[in-house]
C-alpha cells in the first residue's frame, strides 16, 4: 500500500503526463537543458488530523507544480501557457481521480519564479502551489 503522499502527488503526476510530454513526480531531479521546458510535482508539506474518534483523517497538502523553462525572452510566455494548461486540468478534475480520498478543495495558492543561472544557460523556475484539503477513511487493523 503506497502512502498518502506518494497516492497524490502520482495522481497529479499522472493528469498533467496527460498534456505534457516530461512530467517528473521527485524533487530531487535536476533537469538537463536538453530536457526543457518540463514539470516537476512533489509535496511540498502536510498537515494531518484525525476527526474527533472516528476513522477519518483530514490531510491539507500542499502540492508543487514546478515548471521549469529555459530563461529566455519567450520563457514567460512558454511558462504562462504551461501554468494555464496545468490550472485548467486541474479545475477539470478537482478530485485527481484518486478513490480513496474525498477531496473537499483544490486550489490554487501562490506562484513564485526563480533562475538558476549555474548551468550552460539560466533556467526559469515557476513554482504554483496547490493547497488540497482531503479525507482519508482508515480502516482499523
Amino acid at each position: 500500500m503506497k502512502h498518502q503522499l506518494t497516492e497524490i502527488r502520482e495522481a497529479a503526476a499522472a493528469l498533467l503526463k496527460t498534456k505534457f510530454r516530461r512530467v517528473y513526480h521527485n524533487r530531487a531531479i535536476a533537469p538537463a537543458q536538453s530536457e526543457l521546458p518540463c514539470v516537476v510535482v512533489y509535496i511540498d508539506g502536510r498537515r494531518s488530523e484525525r476527526k474527533g474518534i472516528s476513522p477519518v483523517y483530514r490531510h491539507d497538502v500542499r502540492l508543487v507544480v514546478m515548471l521549469c523553462v529555459q530563461a529566455n525572452e519567450s520563457a514567460d510566455t512558454v511558462a504562462e501557457s504551461m501554468l494555464k494548461e496545468a490550472e485548467t486540468l486541474f479545475f477539470k478534475h478537482p478530485d485527481l481521480q484518486l478513490q480513496q480520498f474525498e477531496i473537499e478543495a483544490f486550489e490554487p495558492e501562490n506562484l513564485q519564479i526563480a533562475y538558476d543561472d549555474s548551468g550552460e544557460k539560466v533556467t526559469a523556475y515557476y513554482q504554483q502551489v496547490w493547497h488540497l484539503v482531503c479525507f482519508e477513511s482508515v480502516e482499523a487493523v
